[in-house]
Formats: C-alpha cells, sequence, structure tokens
C-alpha cells in the first residue's frame, strides 16, 4: 500500500504539468491497482481524476473515456451505488462490455425493460458477447418482465453451453415459479442444489421464486442445503 500511496503521488508530481493524457493513464491504472485490492472508494476517486483529464483534452481518445465510464460503474456497483454506477454507465455506452453493464444495473434495479434492451444491444455491439452469463442474465430479465417465450429461449441456449449448470437449473426454478407451477419450480431447484447450488442469500430473497416460499419442500430445501454448507465448514 505504500508503494502505490509512493506512486500516485510521484504520478501527480512529475505529470502535472506535462502530458495530460499520460496522466489520466496513469490514473486509471492506479485506478485498476486499487480494485483489484478491494479498494473501491480509491479506485472511484482516481477514475474520476482520469475522466476529467480526458474531457478536457480537445482530441481525446473517446475509447479511453468510455472504458473509464464503465470502469468507474464497476466500482461504484461494487460499493452497493448502483444509482451512481447506472449513472456513470449511461455517460457513455458504446462498448458491448459497457452495454452489458448497464444491462446488470438496470436488472439490479428492477428495470427489467432497460435490462433487456441493454443486454440486445450488446450482443448486436459484439455477437461474441452472447456467452453463458449473457443468457443466464437474459433470460432471466425476460422471465421477470414475464416474457416466458423470450425467456425460455434465451435458457434454452444457456442449457446448451452448459447443460449441468447449477445456474442454469435454478434459472428454470424461477421460470416455473413465476408461472406458478410449483412441481416443476421446486424439482428444479432440487437438481440445481444437486449440481451444487449454494446461494443461500438468492433462495431467501430472490422475488421469482415469492409463489413457493412457503411450500413445504422448498422450506425443506433450504433447511437441508444451510445444513450441508454449516456441516462442510466445520
Amino acid at each position: 500500500l505504500t508503494d502505490i500511496a509512493n506512486e500516485e503521488k510521484t504520478t501527480e508530481e512529475e505529470l502535472s504539468s506535462k502530458d495530460p493524457l499520460l496522466l489520466a493513464g496513469s490514473y486509471s491504472y492506479l485506478s485498476t491497482i486499487y480494485f483489484n485490492l478491494g479498494q473501491y472508494p480509491n479506485s472511484i476517486e482516481n477514475l474520476q481524476k482520469a475522466i476529467q483529464l480526458n474531457e478536457s483534452i480537445k482530441d481525446t481518445d473517446s475509447l479511453a473515456l468510455a472504458t473509464s465510464y464503465s470502469d468507474l460503474s464497476l466500482s461504484e456497483a461494487f460499493t452497493g451505488n448502483l444509482q451512481n454506477a447506472l449513472t456513470h454507465q449511461e455517460k457513455d455506452p458504446k462498448l458491448a462490455d459497457a452495454l452489458f453493464y448497464l444491462g446488470v444495473y438496470y436488472y439490479q434495479l428492477n428495470n427489467n425493460v432497460d435490462a433487456i434492451k441493454s443486454y440486445e444491444d450488446a450482443a448486436k455491439t459484439d455477437k461474441n458477447i452472447a456467452n453463458f452469463l449473457y443468457y443466464n442474465n437474459l433470460g432471466m430479465a425476460y422471465a421477470k418482465n414475464r416474457q416466458f417465450k423470450e425467456a425460455e429461449k434465451a435458457f434454452k441456449k444457456l442449457d446448451k453451453l452448459l447443460p449441468d449448470s447449477p445456474d442454469a437449473q435454478k434459472n428454470w426454478a424461477a421460470f416455473y415459479a413465476l408461472q406458478n407451477d410449483t412441481g416443476k419450480a421446486i424439482a428444479y431447484l432440487k437438481k440445481a442444489v444437486e449440481l451444487g447450488f449454494k446461494k443461500i442469500e438468492w433462495l431467501k430473497t430472490d422475488t421469482s421464486l415469492d409463489s413457493i416460499r412457503n411450500e413445504i419442500e422448498f422450506k425443506e430445501l433450504l433447511d437441508n442445503l444451510e445444513k450441508s454448507i454449516a456441516n462442510s465448514s466445520d
């Protein structure tokens, strides 16, 4: 940490009167170091400096600026400031990754319509972004927006990519729970747990499971999973 602080001081002293573009790049570099250390406020501070410098340059690198906004939104998200994350991501959502993260923030803010649009725009920008995580997120946004045909298509593509994924199975559980099909929802949850699904908090709080949360089988599944996790940590 001392080395980082010294590097930050050197950066400001040596570059403040020289090349602002180089200084902006140095701030971005420092922000990455802080982010990887989990020091998100410091990461945010350095990204804000990088953005301020980039925006002051007449012929600034638009790609660097867009990336800085995207990185800033991610740091804000990790501090729990989802609204700030969304605001920063909207500044310059030109990159496929930026559009994807924009979808993530909209989804976490329960804005499924804009989440879907952002995910789809990301795939139009770069077809290679259509991976497991893409279909996982897009399918859940569709399901929560009660667009079940579209959700089903996304989840089937997800199954082809990773047929034995516990997350893929829990998505089907959410898909059927949202349609009040308790039997299939519980069955898919059991399969997800058998495959290693352990996200207790999601099971307890995600609104897609509201229709089955008071079911005896669901309570038993949750109780058994909590005991299994507790025993494995002993």
